[in-house]
């Protein structure tokens, strides 16, 4: 079990300054398509703070900070290189381009409002960042409705697994139930927003080939 592993090599280690360090790494990591749960190091964290290997006090913040770098860097990564960057054969392997289309459209109809919602989506969140930076969102916004997300996500996870260490085992099957139950909630989400995007675009090349034809009829001569 992955939280068995992380926390079995964390408790090891003598020094807390160095499980800071590598914990905060990790969640960088994971903001750029790490092919691990955030959030199993997030309980971790909180485990470890409940065992008194680490603080809490010090823990939570340097975990919120983690977290949103992450999220700025692959942001930022977007907005400097644009799609250009996915033509690299290791990160074409990381972000799909099909999964950038996605991101973008969601991005087109929903605005700066889905970076909120993107931090509650795993599979998405990454990609929707990335496609964010490309199409030259304001930082400003998307670091706004990516914090509020934080803020509720981050320690709604680290404190329940900090001050329900005794429980920790329940805690991982909830933590599992709503990951898949997010996970659902996401494919079912995508594929009305692919629905409605699809219908949308079926409208719009309607109405221009409608307006293209009766262009071609009023300009025919008499």
């Amino acid at each position: 079990m992955i939280f068995d592993y992380i926390v079995n090599i964390f408790s090891s280690v003598a020094n807390p300054l160095a499980v800071y360090f590598i914990l905060t790494g990790i969640l960088l990591l994971c903001g750029f398509g790490l092919p691990l749960p955030e959030d199993v190091i997030l309980i971790s964290g909180g485990y470890l703070a409940y065992s008194g290997y680490i603080d809490i006090r010090i823990f939570l913040p340097i975990a919120f900070i983690g977290v949103l770098l992450g999220d700025c860097c692959i942001f930022m990564i977007g907005k400097r290189t644009g799609y250009s960057l996915l033509r690299h054969r290791v990160v074409s392997r990381l972000i799909k381009p099909e999964h950038i289309q996605k991101a973008t459209a969601i991005i087109d109809k929903y605005h700066d409002k889905i970076f909120f919602f993107a931090r509650f989506l795993p599979g998405l969140r990454a990609t929707i960042f990335f496609s964010g930076g490309a199409l030259k969102t304001k930082f400003w916004k998307f670091f706004l409705f990516d914090s509020l997300a934080a803020l509720i996500s981050i320690p709604l996870i680290v404190l329940g697994a900090y001050y329900g260490g005794e429980y920790i085992d329940q805690i991982l099957k909830v933590a599992k139930g709503i990951q898949l139950v997010l996970l659902l909630v996401s494919i079912v989400v995508i594929v009305y927003i692919v629905f409605k995007i699809r219908r949308w675009m079926a409208k719009k090349a309607s109405m221009k080939n409608r307006l293209d034809e009766d262009l071609k009829y009023n300009r025919e001569p008499e």
